[in-house]
């Protein structure tokens, strides 16, 4: 008997041997396995300041800035002071009325961090722990691990209620986890619940604990923490739940709000104030309660919320993503370009959204889409803005492969080649009906435009991008000398332009790169050329172009270079304009299946709606159409 009591304690001997050692090499894998040196890489780093001068945003004097836009893009950036209290200092210098900013005199504001989330769709900006402010750890050790200053990255008392509970369920049911063990999960594991996770889970809170101080912990905490998401982008860490939330920096929010951010690291999504308002109100009290016992408020801060203050919060979070301005700051964030500024590049992301969002409403989800090219003639080195609606398809290819007929916009570069062939602005042409005898069979250029005389001159057919003048003063002047020049701009046209005389019509497929350098070209040209700027001149009104019905009554007092151009009735839709500094090129349309499909769709109500919305909110002034004549 003693003998086999021997032998069965041997044999629990070496089973609690091998389990010993099946749990260290589980240990040694898990750590090996995992990048644990990444923490070192998710401390805060040095940024520049708001103060150096290549990191600030222009807003000139005379401009029109929507508050609401401004107000968004500020806790973005680098200010070292509230919005609020930016107005009020600067209160002789910008008037706001209303839902407006008028600038009186020009002025500078920071510009924003860049995103530190890898995530697509996500938005991250990470802070010193020095920077954090204390409620938010306090708070959080006293909500969540009580004992975090004193454990070692795992709490046995917790750890053994969890597992009685879990035996008791059938299932795991509670983590017991420490605030080291739900950072160990947000960093290096998923959701999912199992015994071997949980495991893993352990190993890799004892080897970070016994590597980096309690102060480093937290830090990481509250910079990978995932926060929930809103207007589709998903909310990363203490600084971006605090401007996203509530559009403020976290140093500025008061207890409440705090509160209300600490509650919803329980279960963001659970406790969603969009969705589950009722269940973070109870959850809230509780927390703040709880806070407020541990002496963690400072006097003077204490502003619990009634019923109207939630409400009307909600009603702001939900004003924040139907306006899309929080999609549109994170998009923009990825600046890539030395022409636009970044408030510059936020109100186009901005109002292309807006844009995009209108267009579908009214062509029952049709697959639209935006692309842009911005240069700068005046600084040819300078990287040009280039924008792409579709975020999850190649930018590269939107701008440089993909081809689209160009429509009208073909025309001011004709009209400048039949000036270079002696014809005069003045000149008269006719506009009656004409047939040309080709070899596929006639062809008779049609007219989109009603209500046009017989005759007028060459000037007032441009201005009125009339079909078949430019096709009769092509045939008059010589299909053969239009040709020559034409291929100087646009190599990949088919030749002879005789037999194929509806490019000049806009039949001619091009990128968009192709098509803005074809512009680069010409719009050099008639700067260097009295008589080719003629043609910059007379598009330069637009009360008296295509654009006349469609002009702002502020735009239409500013002369710029503009021209629209739809073609494939309505699926593709331009507009190509010249400030005197920016060469703007915009297009709108249909992407995927076009089979049997049209829209009615305008360059001048899609694409030149998009630039007007982006030029009047810019908060920059006009440029002056010059080429020193």
């Amino acid at each position: 008997m003693a003998f086999k009591k021997g032998r069965i304690l041997k044999i629990f001997a070496w089973a609690a041997v091998a389990l010993s050692v099946a749990v260290l090499l589980f240990a040694v894998v898990t750590l090996y396995q995992l990048p644990l040196e990444r923490l070192d890489s998710y401390s805060p780093k040095a940024e520049r300041s708001s103060s150096d001068s290549s990191n600030l945003v222009p807003l000139q004097a005379g401009a029109l800035v929507p508050r609401p836009l401004l107000e968004t893009y500020w806790p973005f950036s680098d200010a070292s002071i509230n919005f609020d209290r930016w107005l009020n200092e600067n209160q002789d210098d910008v008037k706001a009325t209303g839902k407006k900013i008028l600038l009186q005199r020009d002025l500078v504001v920071a510009a924003p961090a860049s995103n530190q989330c890898e995530k697509k769709y996500c938005y991250q900006r990470r802070m010193t722990f020095e920077s954090i402010p204390s409620v938010f750890w306090k708070g959080l050790i006293g909500i969540e691990d009580t004992r975090f200053l004193d454990h070692k990255g795992v709490d046995l008392r917790s750890i053994a209620r969890a597992i009685y509970e879990d035996i008791k369920a059938m299932s795991l049911v509670q983590g017991g986890s420490t605030i080291t063990q739900q950072l160990v999960k947000n960093l290096y594991f998923s959701n999912n619940k199992s015994f071997k996770r949980k495991l893993q889970e352990v190993f890799v809170s004892l080897y970070l604990e016994r590597r980096y101080p309690k102060e480093n912990i937290l830090e990481a905490y509250f910079n990978e923490v995932f926060w929930g998401s809103l207007d589709g982008i998903r909310i990363k860490g203490l600084y971006a739940a605090s401007i996203f939330y509530f559009a403020k920096k976290p140093s500025a929010l008061n207890s409440y709000e705090a509160s209300i951010l600490i509650s919803m690291l329980k279960g963001p999504s659970y406790y969603h104030p969009l969705r589950h308002l009722d269940r973070l109100k109870g959850r809230v009290q509780t927390v703040y309660t709880r806070l407020k016992d541990l002496d963690l408020f400072y006097g003077g801060q204490d502003v619990v919320w009634d019923d109207a203050l939630w409400a009307d919060w909600q009603k702001k979070l939900q004003r924040r993503v139907s306006s899309q301005h929080l999609s549109a700051m994170w998009r923009s964030l990825e600046k890539s370009n030395e022409v636009l500024s970044d408030f510059d590049e936020f109100v186009f992301v901005h109002q292309s959204k807006v844009l995009l969002r209108r267009l579908k409403n009214g062509t029952e989800g049709a697959d639209l889409a935006i692309k842009a090219i911005v240069t700068d003639m005046n600084w040819s080195e300078a990287k040009p803005f280039h924008y792409y609606s579709k975020y999850e398809r190649s930018l590269e290819d939107a701008i440089e492969e993909e081809k689209h007929q160009v429509g009208s916009l073909l025309k001011p570069i004709l009209y400048g080649i039949y000036l270079k062939l002696g014809l005069e602005l003045d000149d008269v042409v006719s506009s009656g009906p004409l047939t040309l005898n080709l070899k596929s069979g006639p062809w008779s250029p049609s007219e989109a435009a009603k209500n046009f005389p017989k005759e007028l001159t060459v000037r007032r057919a441009l201005q009125r991008s009339l079909n078949r003048p430019v096709v009769r003063l092509a045939q008059e002047l010589g299909f053969k000398k239009v040709e020559d020049e034409l291929i100087n701009y646009f190599p990949e046209m088919l030749t002879p332009l005789s037999e194929y005389p509806a490019q000049l019509l806009g039949a001619l497929e091009l990128s968009l790169s192709d098509l803005q350098k074809a512009y680069q070209k010409f719009i050099s040209e008639a700067c260097g050329d009295q008589r080719l700027s003629e043609i910059l001149w007379a598009l330069s009104d637009p009360k008296k172009t295509t654009l006349t019905n469609q002009v702002d009554q502020n735009l239409a007092q500013l002369p710029f270079f503009g021209k629209t151009g739809t073609s494939n009735e309505g699926l593709d839709n331009l507009f190509i304009s010249y400030d005197g500094r920016l060469l703007s090129l915009f297009w709108v349309g249909l992407e995927g299946s076009r089979e049997d499909k049209s829209l009615s769709l305008y360059g001048s109500t899609t694409a030149f709606q998009l630039y007007q919305n982006f030029v009047l909110r810019r908060g920059t002034r006009f440029g002056e159409l010059n080429c020193g004549f």
